[in-house]
């Protein structure tokens, strides 16, 4: 379907869930019964401090190992 310009205003929220949580939503929407959900998470406190993680994918790059 092509944007006419006018969805601008439109957004439609998502997230990812295993399937396991999924399966069972699923089979309420298939039978034309309402399903609301609420995401929720708790953060840590913050204590000054900025902390991170690095996370690399080891790609071949096509030369000999």
């Amino acid at each position: 379907m092509a944007d006419d310009g006018s969805g601008s205003d439109i957004s439609v929220p998502s997230f990812l869930m295993c399937k396991q949580d999924g399966d069972p939503v699923k089979a309420e929407l298939m039978v034309n019964h309402m399903v609301r959900m609420e995401m929720a998470w708790a953060l840590p406190s913050p204590d000054d401090r900025v902390e991170y993680e690095f996370w690399m994918v080891l790609v071949p790059t096509g030369g000999s190992t």
